[in-house]
């Protein structure tokens, strides 16, 4: 069975050029490219283009649909309320960040050791989200 990386696997071509520096890619546009750079504690660095995809109903679904399988059949009653939340976040960025519209070092979020890597990572995405459905940055906070 196909993971959710696998899984949200699309085919996409991108424009020449540094696409997230384009007039037309905004926030409130279903589809954003965006520059990220994270400097981790020990000072390594961490940067690359993405492109985030605004979730459908649909998508929403098998975000859950993933978040299951990574729980492998347990119920998520039986996971602590943190580790229901790392479920959500990695299900979702395997979904709305397309493999393909990532770095190299982004391929596999799950092999990552850092995990305020993935929120700031996560925070992107759920800032360009709020933008989108109008309800603003200043809303992404409380769901980190």
């Amino acid at each position: 069975m196909p993971g959710p990386e696998e899984a949200a696997r699309k085919t996409r071509k991108r424009s020449k050029g540094d696409p997230a520096d384009t007039e037309a890619n905004t926030k409130d546009k279903a589809e954003y490219i965006f520059n990220f750079r994270f400097e981790a504690e020990g000072g390594r660095v961490y940067e690359g283009t993405f492109t985030n995809h605004v979730l459908t109903n649909t998508q929403r679904l098998d975000v859950a649909v993933a978040a299951a399988r990574m729980r492998q059949g347990m119920p998520a009653e039986s996971l602590d309320l943190m580790a229901n939340i790392w479920l959500e976040k990695m299900a979702h960025m395997a979904i709305s960040l397309p493999q393909d519209e990532r770095p190299e070092w982004a391929q596999d979020l799950g092999a990552l050791y850092d995990d305020t890597l993935i929120t700031a990572l996560y925070k992107e995405v759920l800032g360009h989200e709020a933008t989108f459905h109008g309800r603003g940055e200043d809303q992404k906070e409380g769901a980190v």
